[in-house]
């Protein structure tokens, strides 16, 4: 994520791009894969409003949305839904993904609605 892309397993067999990252593809049971860096942009497939904080860095984020994101790409992967306190998602919305610092050492994949 420092580096600003999403990159995701694919089968070297079947070209099955899988996630979370495993060591046999669950489509052809290969051992052989390569990581492929995908578009980080995709559908949302379910989400969820928290109303508490489950990391300290997002206190002051409450209310935040985290949703399913089902990428162009194929796989379904999770992350926050940025959008402000007025606005309620929809499942099927198009979103880009948007790489946010958090600190020097970790960044963080966020979600905001397609213009």
């Amino acid at each position: 994520m420092r580096e600003r892309r999403l990159s995701l397993q694919q089968c070297s067999q079947c070209s099955y791009t899988r996630f979370p990252a495993s060591e046999l593809c669950p489509e052809c049971w290969s051992r052989n894969a390569v990581w492929c860096d995908v578009e980080p942009t995709g559908t949302i497939w379910s989400y969820t409003v928290y109303e508490r904080a489950l990391h300290p860095e997002l206190k002051d984020a409450v209310p935040y949305t985290v949703a399913f994101i089902e990428l162009a790409a194929g796989p379904v992967i999770p992350g926050r839904i940025l959008c402000d306190e007025d606005s309620t998602p929809t499942i099927g919305d198009r979103v880009t993904g948007l790489f946010t610092d958090i600190d020097e050492e970790f960044t963080m994949l966020e979600w905001a609605p397609r213009q």
